[in-house]
């Protein structure tokens, strides 16, 4: 693992998708693909979540293939300096590209969020339903691990619900 006890994020057009469904329409090279993610997880990166568009390509055709090519990898300690950062995906201008921004949530480094949970979300319609469409089924991973991913997803989709 090469960058376990650093600081990174590698970011840009990888050129390579990491599962089917990041392809619209087409044929996917599971071999290109499978090596793409053993290098992310051998060199222990993660991807940051994204909002704004699943897309980042398209070859700009009237029935286009869109995919998933840019991305930003960072590592772990990468991810404990800044726990709420997304990239938020650009609309496409002038490229075949999406343009992707980093949001640190404008925090200074360091500096951790307090997630305030409102009761009034309770007497939201389909409020239960809605979390349970969000937390996936727990992967191999401790049960610890799991649930703070899983509450920084939650939080992070939360974020700006009791904002006027």
């Amino acid at each position: 693992m090469m960058f376990v006890n650093h600081h990174v994020v590698v970011g840009g057009d990888f050129n390579l998708i990491r599962s089917p469904g990041e392809k619209s329409k087409g044929v996917v090279n599971r071999n290109w693909m499978d090596a793409f993610n053993e290098f992310i997880n051998d060199n222990g990166l993660g991807e940051l979540p994204k909002s704004g568009g699943k897309f980042t390509w398209s070859n700009r055709q009237v029935n286009p293939t869109r995919e998933v090519l840019d991305r930003v990898l960072v590592s772990n300690n990468w991810v404990y300096m800044f726990p709420l950062a997304l990239v938020v995906v650009l609309p496409c201008i002038g490229s075949d590209h999406s343009p992707l921004l980093v949001d640190l949530d404008k925090k200074v480094c360091g500096e951790r969020h307090r997630f305030k949970f409102d009761n009034t979300w309770l007497m939201m319609d389909d409020f239960r339903e809605w979390v349970i469409s969000k937390w996936p089924k727990r992967g191999p991973e401790r049960i610890l691990d799991f649930w703070k991913k899983q509450g920084n997803i939650l939080r992070r989709i939360m974020r700006g619900w009791g904002a006027i």
